[in-house]
């Protein structure tokens, strides 16, 4: 008798575990292994989306017209007016790759005090004092971005190195400077050029050939960033601060994902965020580089008890914003930290910094295949900018999706409970009949 039961006890037992532990690794399976990467190579049918190019002027960003008007309407001397003008305009060039560049005068702090200018509204100030010349009405003057007499969509965006402008992109509107302060979309009639629509991002085909777009309008000194139109510029990665228009001839290849993932799947199945699943407490959208971006916030308000003044932040919880002589005297301390993410120990190692910023879910592999600064473009043109030229087109695309659905999950631990402790939807109903309907109704009985 005791054998028996040893026996059984035994044999449950161990059916159990291994029921339990093959659930356990098909949830596994499921968690981490239930999407993959696939190639598709029907190139004929494809659109590629050309790469998105972001320009900051880098020469008097503050509008002179605009700064005097302000100056006269708040009495500014005139022995304090020009330093005042410097020093504004310095703050418009910020990065955390020139906050050392700030300028200093000895009026700057009776002036910021006199008109009760905090940190926190440094940001607004130069944008009300920088013109948006994207929307000027004026066309040889006009920052723009035009292919073929059709307009692509050209917005002032703030960006971590102050206000900057972008073309040919996903999420300009999203990352506009007017939304992400005051949470106003900019006013795309404006870019119209007496056409009735208006292109976001280009993209073309094997059967277009050479796809090409002119973005200019810029004087004297521009930084160029180039990146996916799925994405933002990258602070840390210039191609370049040029007094020159500078050509591209790219090579791109697209990630995308299969329709429904998004609602079939989580986040920590992907590894991957769509850009409507933001997670940032600063931006309305995610994207990597938006996420190192805050992820720099994050180590300067560790490291300087404060944020730049160009992150926005208008959020349930703003954060205080550094001073001019904290951004000047503090953040310099740290610029390999902020940009690169590396930090140097006691010892003399080199530590890296892991922001854990998910990739984008859908996205844009570039490749450079040639660079040329065009010199004596702007003689011809009248203004500097990027001209990027796609000659090839992918032959592979990659897609992520899913192969192992929550049905598949389903079958498979049923399968294993059934398997090794006989379970079935119809044991559980009769169980639960047994100790809940049987039960009720036996003690009703007289």
């Amino acid at each position: 008798m005791n054998f028996n039961r040893i026996f059984w006890l035994t044999n449950i037992g161990l059916a159990i575990y291994f029921g339990v532990w093959v659930g356990l690794q098909t949830w596994e399976q499921y968690l981490n292994k239930s999407v993959v990467l696939s190639i598709r190579r029907d190139h004929y049918s494809w659109n590629t989306s050309m790469p998105s190019l972001t320009i900051c002027p880098n020469y008097e960003r503050i509008s002179r017209n605009l700064f005097d008007i302000y100056a006269k309407n708040n009495k500014i001397k005139d022995d304090e007016k020009e330093d005042f003008y410097e020093f504004l305009n310095s703050m418009a060039n910020a990065s955390y790759a020139t906050f050392k560049n700030i300028e200093n005068f000895s009026s700057t702090d009776s002036v910021l005090n006199r008109l009760l200018i905090t940190p926190n509204v440094y940001i607004r100030i130069i944008s009300k004092l920088t013109e948006d010349k994207s929307q000027e009405d004026k066309f040889d003057t006009k920052i723009k971005n035009i292919n073929d007499l059709e307009p692509i969509a050209v917005v002032r965006t703030l960006t971590d190195f102050g206000i900057c402008y972008t073309t040919n992109n996903f999420l300009s509107n999203n990352l506009s400077t007017s939304f992400l302060l005051s949470n106003i979309y900019p006013d795309m009639e404006k870019y119209h050029y007496d056409v009735d629509k208006i292109m976001y991002v280009k993209h073309g085909n094997i059967f277009d050939g050479h796809l090409t777009y002119n973005f200019n309008g810029f004087n004297r000194l521009i930084t160029i960033y180039l990146h996916s139109p799925y994405e933002v510029m990258n602070v840390a990665k210039p191609m370049g601060t040029t007094p020159d228009t500078m050509e591209f001839e790219v090579f791109s290849t697209e990630l995308l994902s299969e329709p429904y993932l998004q609602e079939n799947t989580w986040v920590i199945q992907r590894k991957c965020r769509f850009h409507n699943e933001s997670n940032l407490e600063h931006f309305p959208v995610y994207t990597k580089n938006l996420c190192l971006s805050e992820c720099r916030a994050k180590l300067m308000l560790e490291k300087c008890g404060c944020i730049p003044h160009f992150i926005p932040n208008r959020v349930q919880n703003p954060k205080r914003v550094c001073n001019w002589r904290e951004l000047k005297e503090c953040a310099t301390l740290y610029e390999d930290m902020f940009i690169e993410f590396r930090r140097r120990l006691p010892n003399g190692t080199i530590e890296f910094i892991d922001c854990e910023c998910m990739t984008n879910c859908e996205d844009t592999e570039i490749v450079v295949e040639r660079i040329q600064k065009l010199s004596g473009a702007s003689d011809i043109v009248g203004s500097l900018g990027g001209l990027v030229i796609t000659k090839k087109y992918p032959q592979v695309r990659y897609y992520r999706q899913q192969l192992f659905t929550f049905t598949d999950l389903l079958i498979s631990i049923g399968g294993a409970a059934g398997l090794f402790i006989g379970f079935s939807v119809k044991g559980l109903l009769q169980i639960i009949h047994h100790f809940t309907w049987r039960l009720l109704t036996f003690r009703s009985e007289p």
